[in-house]
């Protein structure tokens, strides 16, 4: 029987929660100011690859100076990193997009 008071409270409490989030969160949160892109846009894409000699733990990424200005670079041309590929061994991908 305890146990099936605290199960109401929780879902009580759950359901509390989730309608006063939902009247107040419009009065506390911004709404975000994307600007809509057009069905028309034309993107180019561009993959660089790197190799890491030591075994790759989860997140780790190339941090050589050359990698870095590298990137730095594509940075400042306007290339966005959209994805990156570490499924193939020591081998890692990076692809990058910018708009034409």
């Amino acid at each position: 029987m305890r146990q099936l008071s605290l199960g109401i409270v929780v879902l009580v409490a759950f359901f509390i929660g989730c309608v006063t989030s939902t009247i107040f969160s419009p009065l506390f949160v911004e709404p975000a100011d994307a600007q809509p892109r057009d069905a028309e846009d034309k993107w180019e894409y561009q993959c660089i690859a790197t190799t890491q000699t030591k075994p790759r733990r989860h997140g780790d990424a190339d941090r050589s100076p050359n990698f870095v200005k590298t990137i730095n670079e594509l940075g400042q041309q306007g290339w966005e990193l959209v994805a990156m590929d570490i499924s193939r061994g020591p081998t890692t991908r990076f692809c990058f997009k910018r708009a034409l």
